[in-house]
């Protein structure tokens, strides 16, 4: 127990001998209640949208932070080369948005992608006119 009076873990010691199986028994554990997350990626849970879509002079981006993260974003051309890119900062968890000028690139497709604390996380599809 801990302070609460609560079972702080859970321990096992299995010895069914000719239980189980064999025997025809079933065993069931009742009321595990797990109080942590066990395995989800907080910055996959991000969102976002931008616009317009195709673009000329401003790309207008909206996006939700799951969690408090460093945010940058890069327009990279099809072959993966970045040719423009946007640094946020450090911002809260949270509805954002951002402006990016795509300046003198040619008309084309692009990639627009968002980095959060240095990692990719997502990319949408960007067109220039």
């Amino acid at each position: 127990y801990d302070a609460a009076n609560q079972y702080n873990r859970v321990v096992f010691f299995p010895d069914f001998g000719n239980m189980g199986v064999a025997g025809g028994e079933d065993f069931y554990f009742d009321d595990l209640v797990n109080k942590g997350t066990v395995s989800v990626d907080v910055l996959e849970q991000l969102s976002f949208s931008v616009f317009p879509n195709p673009a000329r002079q401003w790309i207008n981006i909206r996006y939700e932070l799951p969690v408090s993260a460093k945010v940058s974003f890069s327009l990279l051309d099809l072959s993966g080369k970045e040719v423009k890119r946007l640094e946020q900062g450090q911002l809260a968890a949270g509805v954002q948005q951002a402006r990016l000028q795509p300046g003198q690139l040619a008309a084309g497709t692009y990639l627009l992608l968002i980095e959060l604390d240095g990692r990719r996380v997502k990319y949408q599809k960007i067109m220039l006119h």
